[in-house]
């Protein structure tokens, strides 16, 4: 008992020092500004893969198209997933309506070695003419600024791969103003551990990267055979090459808008897919981070049921729920002040309590169940 005790603690412990260096980073990491005079040299592909994605292609296009960075200077690669709706026809009618503006369908099959995403934006990326790689998601939105800012800061911090905030709107529901809550506090641990060149995580729907480094890493080799992880994968490859040389861009002028899932079943999915790719992760810091994460939340039920047997670990239980939920409310208080979404902080503690049953409970799933996306059972 005492050994069991002294193990839980031991973890909770580790978890808040963990966390309070990702809020650490997060704070010591500058919002950045990009000047008005700037000289904007680097040509850009912004790739984008698309599957069935008819209801939101076409908002995509339009926020890309209002871009404020040279129009010489930039084009958009949309790389078609095996659509079964109209995706590639709007995509068509758009670039044929807007001819100021390079835009390139560019259609991809699965018989490639590479799968799925990974394989989708390796076509875009063998068929751009850009220097820089910027990729987002059909379903996104982005302001004016974006690609602005995002090579303002390219350009200035001389960094290879540059990771961007994601954050989510028009949530209308108490369930998607938690999950709000929750991805906050991603973009802030992605921000943190990029602060300490200890990169855990980065979104594929605001990142960018050098073309040449992307070669130069491989790619997707040795990785392409499961859909999961085009994001992560990619950036260790990187990371392992070149040596401090990814960066965080804190800008809200960079930040890209998602949607929240609607259902449970929805976000039980996207989550699954989140969680699959972890099995393949070799990377020592990360790998060690989400055991520590993963044990944190699973080590707080097993106290709550040793509890329930007559355990007198009262004491124990109230310590590493309070060492829990302070650490994760300064992290997301620090983030959510950033991206103004603060008010959805008054669902803090239920969406703690939730978030330690489903980590606790995806963790084994998303590495033996396989998942649904864009139609596909996928591995």
């Amino acid at each position: 008992m005492l050994i069991l005790t002294i193990v839980l603690v031991f973890i909770e412990v580790l978890y808040f020092i963990i966390v309070l260096f990702y809020v650490i980073g997060w704070i010591k990491t500058k919002e950045y500004k990009k000047t008005d005079k700037e000289e904007y040299l680097t040509k850009v592909s912004v790739i984008i893969s698309a599957r069935n994605e008819e209801e939101n292609i076409e908002n995509i296009l339009t926020d890309l198209y209002k871009q404020d960075y040279p129009g010489n200077l930039f084009e958009i690669l949309i790389v078609d997933d095996n659509s079964e709706d109209r995706t590639k026809e709007i995509v068509k009618e758009f670039s044929l309506i807007n001819r100021d503006k390079k835009i390139k369908l560019v259609e991809f099959n699965e018989q490639s070695e590479i799968k799925g995403k990974k394989g989708a934006i390796s076509k875009a990326i063998g068929e751009a003419d850009g220097t820089l790689i910027i990729t987002t998601d059909a379903d996104c939105r982005v302001g004016e600024k974006w690609i602005s800012t995002i090579v303002s800061y390219y350009q200035n911090k001389k960094y290879v791969m540059i990771s961007g905030p994601v954050s989510f709107y028009r949530e209308k529901s108490v369930f998607q103003k938690m999950q709000s809550v929750e991805f906050s506090g991603l973009i802030g641990v992605t921000c943190g551990a990029i602060y300490f060149n200890k990169p855990i995580m980065c979104n594929g729907a605001n990142l960018a990267y050098e073309k040449f480094a992307f070669i130069n890493v491989g790619g997707y080799e040795n990785n392409g055979s499961f859909a999961s992880g085009d994001d992560v994968m990619l950036m260790l490859k990187i990371m392992h090459i070149y040596k401090n040389k990814i960066g965080f861009v804190k800008s809200m002028d960079a930040n890209v808008l998602t949607r929240p899932k609607e259902t449970l079943r929805e976000f039980w999915e996207q989550r699954k897919r989140w969680v699959s790719k972890s099995k393949y992760i070799r990377n020592y810091n990360v790998v060690f981070v989400s055991l520590v994460v993963y044990l944190a939340n699973l080590f707080v039920i097993v106290s709550i049921v040793m509890l329930f047997l007559k355990y007198n670990i009262e004491i124990m239980l109230i310590i590493i729920l309070i060492m829990k939920f302070l650490i994760d409310f300064i992290l997301l208080l620090n983030i959510c002040r950033f991206l103004k979404n603060q008010g959805y902080l008054k669902y803090f503690f239920l969406e703690e309590i939730i978030n330690i049953v489903y980590v606790s409970l995806i963790g084994i799933v998303g590495n033996l169940i396989k998942y649904s996306w864009k139609n596909r059972l996928t591995k």
